[in-house]
């Protein structure tokens, strides 16, 4: 693989097409368009790539660092990794778990930003309705029946062992400014998907339930 740094705009484009083959998701990638190098990529923050694709862009954002970084300990000799998105270690724990559960699905499921995790686990019969189930699905609104479970496997897919419901509920109060979801006041647990967040993501996150 050419080193991203020399990438030109069909590398980009190539590139943004493989890893959603990969990881069966749907990018904005004719948002990139504009994009003509690795450099300009290098220079780009979290929040432009999200600027471009509100659901995948920060994750793009992280992988494409990763795979900078691990360049320049490459360069180095400081590194034997490949341009991988994950380290097989990261990888091996995460899919030792989850393997009975997500089978093909184990990947795009732990790429998801927290709210979109939420809307695919909502999909998925082996967490609705025994961990978080809808209240309304068709105005997105949706309860957590065991939070403590449902934080813990976010953690897990984040490499986190210290994720709890408190943390995770502190993660969400960032989406309310945002107006991708919101608390169902008066009601303990219950949150609901905002517009056009809401359709949005039932266009975006394909998670199929077994």
């Amino acid at each position: 693989m050419k080193p991203p740094k020399y990438w030109n705009k069909d590398d980009i484009q190539n590139w943004m097409s493989y890893i959603a083959k990969v990881y069966d998701i749907t990018l904005e990638s004719k948002n990139f368009e504009d994009i003509t190098s690795g450099k300009q990529l290098k220079k780009m923050t979290s929040k432009e790539f999200q600027q471009r694709d509100f659901i995948y862009g920060d994750w793009i954002h992280n992988m494409l660092k990763k795979m900078f970084d691990q360049v320049t300990s490459l360069n180095s000799g400081t590194s034997k990794d490949t341009l991988s998105p994950f380290t097989s270690k990261n990888e091996d724990k995460f899919n030792s778990f989850f393997s009975n559960l997500f089978n093909e699905n184990l990947c795009t499921m732990s790429l998801l930003p927290l709210y979109a995790f939420i809307y695919a686990a909502l999909k998925h019969s082996l967490f609705n309705p025994k961990i978080l189930r809808w209240e309304n699905e068709k105005s997105g609104t949706f309860q957590f029946i065991d939070p403590e479970k449902f934080a813990k496997l976010w953690g897990l897919t984040k490499n986190n062992n210290n994720m709890n419901y408190e943390k995770l509920s502190r993660s969400l109060r960032h989406y309310y400014p945002k107006r991708i979801l919101k608390r169902v006041g008066g009601k303990r647990l219950i949150y609901q998907f905002l517009e056009p967040y809401f359709t949005y993501l039932k266009r975006k996150v394909n998670f199929s339930s077994h």
